[in-house]
């Protein structure tokens, strides 16, 4: 995607980079002759805050044009074609980069000495040439942001780009599985945490505070941040979208919902205005639809998971399905179709057309999306053969080798399907002990997937589990797992509703009354009525 990274608005059509004044308040000061310079600095801060790199690419491009003498127009292009935590640098700008940081440099005369400070810090990220490996390259900006943010302890953007170096060291990894701290993320939550203490309205600090935490057992530590964003930059879909995060983790599903309806709002107009290419409307637009889908489903709202389902799908253009670099899109391709299984939709996944056999992840997900309405409409024969067909994929080298957003590996997805789908044949068939044994390996198969929101499996697969073990009659084990599937997703209507039938089996009425209220408050904006936690 990289070689799309910074076309930003259609220049033909709009000659000057536009000045929002919908992205809140942040001030950068730089030494510049031009007001307006300044006022394009600050816009670009802000957006690169908010990862619309493209965008803010422009913003200091304009800073150059106001004022061709000024240092930080260049320091800040350098910057934004840097690493971030969901794009490594594309070799193909690393000259560009190491030219503008440069150009910056040449031109440190009259700039004050936190100027010079940054943009020296920033010159030991960039070499003239690419390297196989840039981590010595990141490892000294870092520590040459270190540096700089203790020379400089009330600048709250020194402390943010520092916090983000560490981020960008090591990308969405700050806690091990078992909720241990990596050991860089406690540094990284003190600095970013001490921004917030002293800037609370910080838009990078919230933002990549909220990156920080939301995979740690204790993720309600971003709540602060999340109502934060929620309205402090609305013309920055990204920001907008990020308190979904926070409120995915710890239950608060229609608040999620919410702040990507509002997100699919502010890109929508921000793409329209400016005919936006490249990364942003690629990803970051339909990941607001990709989220939407995930609250929505969990929150049994069909009607708009369903919608934003299939409007994710819609949003990467087909011609890059298949293309190197680009297969990852199948994901969102592939999205309309887990719709339609969490939901029983078995009609709409029958009549689902077959995808073209150059994605093949996408026709597996179609081989497993059509077991699952065969296994549901008792069809068990041509369920059997879907099975078969799907199992083929695994192994499939092409498959395992597509990384759903640089984490998970298409085949394990493939792995998760085949070992429901193959459970829940054999629970139609009453054979429960080996429906539980393959539904028990698709949950092993889920918990090795490296975390990423929304979850890369779409459906909690104790959630099968659960309901094949009271069918089996093994309530006190279905109890366990409905614990273990709402400790993860705090109280989730699917997993509450199965908790609540596997204690009424159980004769605990008094707390099974308990859960029920919960149930009604999870299932509050549903539009289903559910028999089980998942629907067969």
């Amino acid at each position: 995607m990289a070689f799309l990274f910074f076309l930003g608005c259609n220049k033909e059509e709009i000659k000057q980079a536009p000045l929002f004044d919908n992205l809140g308040t942040l001030h950068f000061p730089i030494t510049t002759s031009s007001e307006l310079a300044q006022k394009y600095f600050n816009q670009g801060v802000i957006l690169a805050y908010g990862f619309n790199h493209e965008e803010a690419f422009r913003s200091f491009e304009e800073v150059a044009r106001l004022d061709s003498n000024c240092a930080m127009a260049y320091w800040g292009m350098a910057y934004v074609l840097g690493p971030n935590i969901n794009l490594p640098m594309d070799a193909g700008v690393v000259h560009t980069a190491y030219e503008a940081i440069q150009k910056s440099i040449s031109l440190l005369d009259n700039e004050t000495q936190r100027e010079k400070d940054y943009v020296m810090a920033l010159s030991e990220r960039y070499s003239a040439e690419a390297l196989e490996d840039r981590t010595p390259l990141d490892q000294a900006y870092s520590d040459a942001m270190r540096n700089l943010s203790a020379k400089y302890p009330d600048d709250p953007d020194a402390a943010t780009m520092f916090a983000e170096s560490i981020m960008d060291l090591n990308p969405w990894d700050y806690w091990l599985k078992d909720g241990t701290a990596q050991p860089w993320t406690p540094e990284l939550l003190s600095v970013l945490e001490n921004v917030i203490e002293r800037n609370p309205d910080h838009h990078g600090a919230n933002h990549l505070y909220i990156h920080a935490v939301e995979a740690s057992k204790n993720p309600q530590l971003g709540l602060e941040s999340a109502d934060k964003l929620k309205f402090l930059a609305p013309g920055a879909g990204h920001l907008v979208h990020m308190p979904a995060h926070i409120y995915i983790r710890t239950g608060k599903y229609h608040e999620g919902s919410l702040a990507n309806i509002r997100a699919v709002k502010s890109d929508e107009e921000y793409i329209n205005q400016c005919n936006q290419q490249g990364f942003y409307p690629l990803s970051y637009y339909p990941h607001n639809y990709h989220f939407l889908w995930a609250t929505a489903t969990l929150e049994g709202d069909s009607k708009t998971a369903i919608d934003a389902a299939l409007k994710t799908s819609q949003k990467p253009p087909d011609s890059l399905m298949s293309v190197c670099g680009y297969q990852t899109l199948q994901h969102f391709a592939a999205i309309p179709l887990y719709a339609f299984v969490t939901f029983g939709k078995w009609e709409d996944v029958l009549n689902y057309e077959k995808p073209k056999d150059d994605r093949p992840y996408i026709v597996a997900v179609w081989h497993y999306a059509r077991s699952m309405a065969f296994i549901a409409t008792n069809n068990l024969v041509e369920a059997q053969n879907e099975i078969v067909e799907l199992e083929s994929f695994r192994d499939n080298v092409t498959i395992d080798s597509l990384l759903i957003w640089g984490f998970n590996s298409a085949g394990l997805l493939v792995d998760i399907a085949t070992e429901t789908a193959k459970g829940e044949l054999e629970a139609k068939k009453k054979n429960y002990s080996l429906a539980i044994s393959h539904l028990k390996k698709a949950v092993e198969f889920e918990h090795s997937l490296v975390y990423d929101e929304p979850p890369t499996w779409f459906y909690p697969c104790r959630q099968n589990l659960g309901a094949v073990l009271i069918e089996a009659g093994k309530y006190e084990e279905a109890e366990k797992i409905y614990r273990e599937n709402l400790a993860e997703i705090p109280d989730n209507g699917w997993g509450l509703f199965g908790l609540q039938q596997t204690l009424l089996k159980q004769g605990k009425d008094t707390e099974a009354a308990e859960i029920q209220q919960k149930f009604e408050d999870a299932w509050q904006y549903s539009d289903i009525k559910l028999t089980s936690s998942r629907i067969m």
